[in-house]
């Protein structure tokens, strides 16, 4: 369990959610600390963990991890978070699927209903446990969500908080080489082959030391060495094998948007010939689709009802059996001042840029993790239409600092974003 109160931002099993009954999570209560024995303590088995999920209804939720963390620039690997997942709550995020557990929060991605949330903190009335798939803990639920954000109650926040906190992990970690950095971390994890036994090894005991929190001079190291080694595994394995995490790797497409005066945002994409329809995303939620009878952008409209600066704008080409074969991504302000846009114009290929320019800013600068941008239009860094154009080598998280000049070449403003480009 991911808990933001400890040095180790994880917790021992004796205070996370796992598939064992609460009189079982008792018992282990004592059995973490060091030179404490686990022989009499219940063990953690993969058969415990299929008992609330079989692997015919898990899969659809790998699909689900799968495809959120590549938007998030894991693009091969997300078995090693789903192995996690497995691990942690046998890749269940909702009360419903596992009735033995504590009722957290409710959940628009349980159907309005509860997310499951661990027993392991004490009795469920002091709503103390770590919520969802990952197990995110910083207290109380109120304090986990004040910690984390609402969105860690849907399965995509669920993905963002896990990537935020395992690529920091894989660079802090003792165990892993040549990822000290985080770009470097993301690197790692999506060039992880499972088949080479030296990576398995850094990979499973940074889990347990720095998500699971057990060190190596505890009896719980032997245990959850198997705990998440089974996880793992099972991840690999229930899907379909490697070629599971790897299948449908997307096209990329063209994004864009307006907004309009009265408030609405016109969508479009450009994609692929093999595209039948679009489906626009914003934060992990469907606001508009279209078809290609509709017209050759796929023309849609959408109005927010709120504003917010930042949102993951996606979207998702499918072909004419509805299989994704297209995915194209963005950030996107919801505001009616002036925004900062990123839009993904092909394959690494991305342009960031002010909409609705205030009429005194003549030209921008763009950074990208502090180092300056070529617009690949005008072949300036201080472009003159209000936008930048770059192809970028580097993937991943990255972050955007946009800096506004006004005709006289005084500095006007600067602006942050982030995105993970893919």
């Amino acid at each position: 369990m991911v808990d933001s109160r400890t040095a180790s931002p994880a917790s021992l099993t004796a205070r996370r959610l796992t598939v064992l009954a609460w009189a079982a999570l008792l018992s282990m209560a004592a059995s973490c600390a060091p030179g404490s024995s686990l022989d009499d303590a219940p063990n953690e088995q993969s058969e415990d963990l299929q008992e609330s999920l079989t692997a015919a209804e898990k899969e659809p939720r790998y699909e689900r991890i799968r495809d959120a963390l590549r938007t998030r620039g894991v693009k091969k690997s997300g078995y090693l978070f789903a192995g996690i997942a497995n691990s942690e709550t046998g890749l269940v995020m909702c009360w419903s699927e596992a009735t033995w557990a504590c009722k957290g929060p409710v959940s628009a991605d349980c159907g309005g209903g509860p997310v499951i949330a661990g027993s392991g903190d004490g009795p469920c009335s002091l709503k103390e446990g770590g919520l969802g798939l990952f197990q995110f803990d910083a207290g109380t639920f109120n304090q986990t969500l004040a910690a984390y954000g609402s969105d860690v109650l849907t399965i995509d926040g669920q993905m963002g908080h896990a990537v935020d906190y395992v690529v920091g992990m894989v660079r802090d970690s003792i165990y892993t080489t040549n990822a000290e950095t985080d770009a470097k971390a993301l690197a790692w994890l999506d060039a992880f082959d499972p088949s080479d036994p030296v990576l398995r090894d850094q990979w499973i005991k940074t889990v347990v030391r720095y998500y699971n929190g057990c060190q190596p001079n505890w009896s719980c190291w032997g245990p959850r060495t198997q705990t998440y080694t089974e996880g793992l595994n099972l991840a690999i394995s229930e899907p379909g094998g490697l070629a599971f995490w790897t299948a449908n790797d997307l096209a990329p497409l063209e994004v864009y948007w307006a907004r309009q005066a009265n408030g609405r945002y016109e969508l479009r994409a450009l994609a692929p010939s093999n595209v039948a329809s679009v489906e626009y995303r914003v934060d992990g939620f469907e606001i508009g689709s279209a078809t290609k009878a509709d017209g050759s952008n796929f023309p849609d409209s959408y109005e927010f009802t709120s504003e917010k600066n930042g949102r993951l704008f996606e979207v998702i080409g499918l072909d004419a059996s509805d299989t994704p074969v297209a995915r194209g991504i963005g950030s996107i302000d919801v505001t009616s001042g002036t925004a900062v846009y990123i839009k993904q114009m092909g394959a690494a290929l991305y342009e960031i840029g002010l909409e609705r320019a205030p009429a005194g800013a003549a030209s921008i600068e763009v950074r990208a993790d502090g180092f300056l941008l070529t617009d690949s239009v005008s072949g300036k860094s201080r472009s003159t239409r209000l936008a930048v154009r770059s192809t970028f080598s580097q993937l991943g998280q990255r972050t955007f600092t946009v800096r506004s000049f006004n005709a006289d070449g005084s500095l006007r403003g600067t602006l942050t974003r982030k995105l993970t480009l893919e």
